[in-house]
């Protein structure tokens, strides 16, 4: 009996893309369907380079967030107007 579903299992994988008027090669199904099947082509090879792409640019966008958050405050300027003291290097 189990030899007898595997067969019947087989039989109807192999049948089934001639039930579904499949075909190996892309464009021999019905008229005017190569364009619409090379613009799908063009979109699922892109699609998974757009969401590695899209991922990483999230994660740049969140790291610079964090970095701005966790950077030290700018220094206040002195209240007559001038430019704040730098100090020099300690090699000069």
């Amino acid at each position: 009996m189990h030899r007898a579903v595997a067969s019947l299992i087989v039989l109807l994988t192999l049948a089934l893309p001639r039930l579904a008027w499949a075909c190996p090669v892309c464009g021999q199904g019905r008229d005017g369907s190569e364009s619409a099947m090379l613009v799908m082509s063009g979109i699922l090879s892109a699609l998974p380079l757009l969401m590695a792409g899209g991922i990483v640019a999230w994660i740049v966008v969140r790291v610079r967030a964090a970095s701005r958050e966790h950077a030290p405050p700018a220094p206040e300027p002195p209240a007559d107007g001038r430019p704040p003291a730098t100090e020099a290097p300690a090699g000069e």
